[in-house]
């Protein structure tokens, strides 16, 4: 079946849009790597994962638009709205990324601080009262008392060794 140049033109245009779509996803997903970086075999999997991604919504989509076909300007047009996304709007977000985190993470720490200083008072009150508590149920043991000449055989013994 052949595809009208209208519905080439609206296939196009639709793949842009999907490849501004997979790029917000790559992103989305360098966020992630810059608020916690991953280990190397981490990130090889999100790679390969997000490569998948790719490869199933591209399969999919030209099924849908293009009964199936594989179609150069599809794989043209993603390629297009991706990099067009990605090297003037996600390099931004990628930059400013950083700083927001930063912002969020004072915004976090500030509401949190009041309660982690009451928790350690707390603890702290906690522990010193436990220790005393500790103090006097902690059995005390008498020393034994030696008879007069297990002392002076102790020390003769240890003198004999040297």
């Amino acid at each position: 079946m052949e595809l009208t140049l209208e519905a080439q033109t609206q296939a196009f245009i639709y793949s842009c849009v999907l490849g501004v779509i997979l790029a917000v996803i790559y992103t989305a997903i360098g966020i992630i790597k810059i608020i916690s970086p991953p280990s190397k075999k981490l990130l090889f999997v999100m790679d390969i994962l997000f490569m998948l991604v790719c490869t199933f919504t591209t399969f999919f989509y030209s099924v849908l638009m293009t009964w199936g076909n594989l179609r150069y300007y599809v794989v043209f047009g993603e390629l297009i709205g991706f990099f067009l996304f990605y090297l003037f709007v996600g390099e931004i977000i990628l930059k400013c990324s950083k700083a927001i985190t930063n912002f969020f993470a004072k915004i976090y720490f500030f509401i949190t601080n009041p309660f982690r200083i009451l928790f350690h008072k707390l603890y702290l009150l906690i522990s010193v009262l436990l220790a005393k508590l500790w103090k006097r149920i902690k059995p005390r043991r008498k020393p034994k008392k030696l008879k007069s000449g297990q002392a002076l055989k102790c020390l003769n013994y240890h003198k004999g060794q040297g």
